[in-house]
């Protein structure tokens, strides 16, 4: 009965993994979506899948670590298992959850798409015995399951696809860079320690606040490059989902690679935080991919879409090596004091009047109040975001004030 037990839930394992794989490569390649396409809108339809099957694999890995599952389903699996879960089977989960509800019913609202896989879902899981062992209330689990991943996922890809409802597009894409980052590639490092789970070292408090001030300090020229994008460029960092114009304000007149830069340095500092190896190899692993390969393909990209203009742009920065001073191709802007400025903008435009300032005019305006007008396009800010724009034009540090500012005063952008 064990040996048949072990075979049927091997042949379980194998079904789950190719059925589902095979059937995506078909419809990918062959399905109704293909048909009289055009290699750009295939290229997006594909890239917004693969979205949705990383926000669901990620997703998947992190509902099952972080939360009680025990008390939904149980697995019966023996080899090919991370934290205790089959890999194949996570796979398999993934994809059946992005590519087929994307690529079979790309239209269908998705409340309906919701009710026909959760139906799918509640027949099919009970057939999964031996291999998966269900609790008496394990349905919640599956609740839960759908409306932090499968929805998310299924939203992220519509909007990547059809480019619509740019801040929370970005917000989804920038969350799941993060679960990426910051807990799957982590959860392999610690996979591979001695610890072989997330935990805390035994530092004393002012220890743990340092470091956490440093990951704040560390992910400010991230966050603010991502602002950037969606603020300046109206896009977002994700390769086949670009900004629709070159972006060079903000922290990139000052550094071209800003989430490269982080996350590298973010493990790095988890190397010295966690005194382990495995993250210094991460962090080198990441510099090489964003450096070789990567690099490559952003170059060559950015050339062929904004040709000179990115060239002077990329002659003028240092790549990952921060500028002291916006380099010389970033936003080239104006300042404008109106008659009813309030005294603390009056007390700033004179302030920088005295300032080494770099691309931006100091001039006396119609407009009231304190206005930044960026002479290239139409952006324009006023009050507080203008006075945070203008900071980012006289060096490194008052840049880091101008970023710091700019999260906080997203809404006004």
């Amino acid at each position: 009965m064990l040996i048949e037990s072990q075979t049927k839930i091997g042949l379980l394992r194998a079904a789950c993994l190719w059925l589902p794989v095979i059937f995506a490569i078909l419809l990918a390649f062959y399905g109704p979506q293909t048909k009289g396409k055009t290699q750009e809108d295939l290229i997006r339809h594909w890239a917004a899948s693969g979205l949705a099957f990383l926000w669901c694999l990620i997703g998947l890995f992190a509902f099952h670590l972080l939360l009680p599952v025990e008390k939904w389903w149980s697995y019966d699996a023996k080899g090919g298992l991370f934290y205790g879960l089959p890999v194949d089977l996570i796979l398999d989960w993934s994809v059946l959850w992005s590519f087929l509800p994307f690529w079979l019913f790309p239209r269908l609202p998705l409340g309906f798409l919701v009710l026909i896989f959760a139906l799918l879902d509640f027949a099919a899981m009970p057939l999964l015995k031996p291999l998966v062992q269900l609790k008496e209330n394990w349905w919640q689990g599956e609740v839960f399951a759908l409306i932090l991943i499968f929805i998310p996922a299924q939203v992220l890809a519509r909007l990547t696809k059809t480019q619509s409802k740019l801040a929370l597009r970005i917000g989804l894409q920038f969350l799941l860079f993060c679960q990426l980052s910051l807990f799957l590639l982590p959860a392999l490092v610690f996979s591979q320690s001695k610890f072989a789970s997330f935990y805390l070292p035994h530092y004393p408090l002012w220890l743990h606040l340092v470091f956490l001030g440093l990951l704040f300090f560390l992910s400010l020229p991230a966050l603010s490059g991502v602002q950037e994008f969606y603020r300046r460029g109206q896009g977002t960092p994700f390769p086949w989902d670009p900004p629709k114009s070159l972006v060079t304000s903000g922290v990139y007149a000052y550094l071209q690679h800003p989430m490269q830069l982080f996350i590298t340095l973010i493990y790095l500092l988890a190397a010295i935080y966690y005194q382990n190896f495995w993250w210094l190899i991460g962090a080198l692993l990441i510099a090489s991919f964003a450096l070789g390969l990567a690099h490559f393909s952003e170059v060559n990209h950015l050339k062929k879409r904004f040709g000179s203009d990115y060239e002077a742009y990329q002659k003028s920065s240092w790549g990952w090596l921060p500028c002291l001073r916006p380099q010389k191709n970033s936003a080239q802007a104006k300042l404008l004091l109106g008659k009813t400025a309030k005294g603390w903008e009056k007390k700033f435009f004179s302030f920088l009047s005295h300032q080494k300032i770099s691309h931006l005019s100091l001039e006396e305006g119609p407009q009231p109040g304190l206005t930044y007008q960026d002479t290239r396009d139409s952006y324009q800010a006023k009050g507080l975001l203008a006075l945070a724009e203008a900071c980012n034009h006289l060096h490194l540090a008052w840049a880091y004030l101008s970023w710091l500012l700019k999260i906080f005063l997203f809404k006004k952008g």
